[in-house]
């Protein structure tokens, strides 16, 4: 009679063993787990901490600083892509005192079908050299209610 509840108390212990072994397994398995998913959330995180800056600061034109002689006197362009249903536009940050802002106009992309919303284009901004010098011209593409996007400079030589 002892033996035999000797017997079943060996069985019981080793199934609560065997459901203690099989629990705590499952238990840290979900735990391993749960550390892989943060780790590649992390990694994920990481790498797009990385690439972002540079989807940001990257510029669309290509050199972001141009040289341009232009003759006193005369009206001068400068063509800068752009996506005016972004909301954003080329704006004259600084400009040499011997050149007048004229204004500006868009051209949107021949590839795009008219009036197409979120095509991008050209912006065209025009310029006029009023006396003959040296002078750097700031732009910026920004949205009017942001700070400051994209920069573009150009160097201008005004020549008589």
């Amino acid at each position: 009679m002892m033996s035999q509840k000797l017997i079943s108390a060996q069985r019981f212990i080793l199934k609560l063993y065997k459901k203690t072994i099989l629990s705590t397994a499952v238990f840290f398995t979900k735990i391993f787990q749960d550390l892989l998913m943060v780790i590649k959330v992390r990694k994920i995180i990481l790498i797009l901490a990385f690439f972002f800056p540079l989807m940001a600061v990257s510029t669309p034109y290509g050199n972001p600083l141009q040289k341009k002689i232009v003759k006193k006197g005369k009206m001068f362009i400068i063509k800068l892509p752009a996506n005016p249903t972004t909301g954003y536009g080329w704006t004259v940050r600084k400009s040499p005192h011997q050149v007048i802002y004229l204004g500006k106009h868009y051209v949107q992309s021949p590839e795009c079908k008219k009036g197409i919303v979120g095509c991008s284009g050209i912006e065209i901004l025009r310029f006029n050299a009023i006396e003959a010098g040296k002078g750097e011209l700031q732009l910026q593409y920004v949205r009017p209610w942001d700070l400051p996007y994209l920069k573009a400079g150009v160097k201008l030589w005004m020549s008589s």
